[in-house]
């Protein structure tokens, strides 16, 4: 598996920080632990320790592959 993310991952990851998981699952019309689940993989893609941790490497562009 890669450790690029996809674009609905970075979405997903987005979307939790600004709205929260709850209502991320409402918008994308998907289950909350969807959410979850997403998200877990983007922190172990990432090697992040959780949500702030992602989006710091997020945006220094660590998320990119090699």
């Amino acid at each position: 598996m890669s450790n690029t993310l996809t674009a609905h991952e970075i979405e997903i990851l987005l979307s939790s920080a600004r709205i929260g998981m709850r209502e991320t699952a409402r918008d994308y019309k998907i289950k909350e632990q969807t959410v979850r689940n997403t998200l877990a993989n983007v922190y172990r893609k990432l090697h992040a320790r959780g949500m702030a941790h992602a989006i710091l490497i997020l945006s220094e562009g660590h998320h990119r592959g090699s």
